[in-house]
């Protein structure tokens, strides 16, 4: 597989090697929005809140999420009838500053997981609810989980070097600065970070390859093989789930019962 053929299975199906190595520094901003918007408005907000234990959030009563901006509002006794037997509640923007304890809010799930507090949610898990998943950080991880467990799938080794000389697009959390009262603006951290693949994954990576180029091709020219057996599977449904069971024989022996 060269580093701009599109993967034909899996969960990157449809996207380009290089794209899935990499990841992206312009991460969707209409998920992005649904993440911080589960975060603040869902019971998931409990848990966090207990996390984090700060007053300021607590006392939040109302958050409205945009693509860029989060503002945050509490309800307040309306003056016209403060001391009456009716008093009216007016939903205002907050006075105080939450940046530094929102970024915190919104960053903990992505580099603290856990189920101790009943969960937190990062953002590569929440994407993966969505049906259609978006590039986040970059995923080298999969790619060599695919040449250890996924036939014949294997990248020239001029390939593999280009991968290790390019940079993984790392999600780190967030950024959030106060842009006026009860404004917060909001922005993906993601780091640029070096990666080499295990001696152990190219080991592997190498013999694929060596196989390949010792096995005669009597083929008709022009054909190529893309079904699952091309990756060592009898059925793209036995390919997908042991992909997603880590090659659990068990598990597929008994989803076959």
């Amino acid at each position: 597989m060269n580093i701009n053929d599109r993967f034909e299975f899996g969960k990157y199906k449809g996207l380009r090697l290089i794209d899935v190595y990499q990841g992206t520094l312009n991460i969707d901003r209409c998920l992005l929005r649904e993440y911080v918007n589960h975060l603040l408005n869902t019971k998931a907000r409990h848990h966090y809140e207990r996390a984090i234990n700060c007053l300021k959030l607590e006392f939040t009563d109302e958050f409205i999420v945009t693509e860029s901006e989060i503002k945050a509002y509490i309800y307040i006794e309306s003056e016209a009838t403060r001391g009456t037997d009716d008093p009216e509640l007016i939903c205002v923007p907050i006075s105080y500053n939450l940046e530094d304890d929102l970024q915190s809010y919104l960053t903990i799930g992505n580099i603290r997981l856990g189920t101790e507090i009943g969960g937190f949610h990062s953002l590569i898990e929440f994407n993966k609810t969505k049906g259609n998943e978006h590039i986040i950080g970059g995923d080298p991880q999969y790619i060599s989980w695919c040449i250890h467990n996924v036939g014949s799938f294997c990248i020239p080794a001029e390939e593999l070097a280009l991968l290790e000389e390019s940079k993984v697009a790392a999600f780190k959390g967030f950024t959030v600065i106060r842009k006026g009262e009860g404004i917060f603006e909001y922005a993906p951290c993601i780091n640029r970070e070096a990666y080499q693949f295990q001696e152990k994954v190219k080991e592997i990576n190498r013999e694929k390859l060596n196989k390949l180029s010792s096995e005669p091709d009597d083929r008709e020219e022009g054909y190529r093989e893309s079904g699952p057996e091309a990756y060592g599977y009898d059925s793209w449904e036995e390919m997908a789930y042991r992909e997603a069971f880590e090659e659990d024989d068990d598990a597929w022996d008994h989803y076959n019962q």
